[in-house]
């Protein structure tokens, strides 16, 4: 199987955006609840387009039909206009506090710049493990580049995910979990960037 796919999506004046000189820090916000909360409305904004591109492939074959082995490969770009500078950082079930999104377990997951995103997989022979369970190890390799992710010095940094694991299915498609194994990339200081481990178990039951 070999499939090619591509979308785009468009929405104007989709993003605000406000001066870089227009940061609500603790003083400012104190005032502003003293004048009433509407004294924000006077800050400027701009409106921007948000305009998304992306472009896939997957390859999907087998490699011993009497074995039951196959190989499959995923890959992916994408290009982010979301205003400038922008840059999401999203953590699940994050622990971290204060103000600063870098905190905790949240890393880059998507901004204005583009991305690449590749992904192997290979399924082991059949009754390896007995007959209802077949194995799937696999890796990946995120490559983004966003251009609000900066040094101190202006230098634009790339974030760099690594994953890799393994999805285990229970006869057939009715049942699975994954295993997977993830080296995150911790921005909280983005001038040197700490490569954390990272484990998660998923499960998935067809009904």
């Amino acid at each position: 199987m070999f499939n090619i796919g591509a979308g785009f999506f468009y929405n104007k004046d989709g993003m605000y955006s406000r001066p870089a000189g227009s940061v609500l820090n603790a003083a400012a916000i104190d005032a502003a609840t003293t004048a009433g909360v509407g004294s924000l409305n006077t800050i400027g904004t701009r409106k921007h387009d948000i305009a998304l591109f992306a472009a896939d492939v997957f390859f999907d074959t087998p490699i011993n039909k009497d074995a039951g082995t196959a190989f499959t490969l995923y890959g992916v770009y994408y290009n982010y206009n979301m205003g400038p500078n922008h840059t999401r950082f999203i953590g699940a079930a994050n622990p971290g506090w204060g103000a600063d999104a870098r905190r905790g377990n949240a890393v880059p997951h998507s901004g204005t710049g583009n991305v690449g995103y590749l992904q192997a997989g290979y399924l082991l022979p059949k009754n390896l493990l007995g007959p209802k369970l077949r194995v799937q190890p696999y890796a990946s390799h995120l490559l983004a580049g966003y251009e609000g992710l900066r040094t101190s010095s202006g230098e634009q940094k790339n974030v760099n995910i690594f994953d890799a694991g393994a999805n285990f299915y229970i006869d057939g498609h009715n049942a699975k979990f994954t295993l997977n194994y993830r080296a995150r990339p911790d921005f909280t200081n983005v001038n040197n960037v700490d490569y954390k481990p990272e484990i998660t178990l998923q499960t998935q039951v067809a009904l």
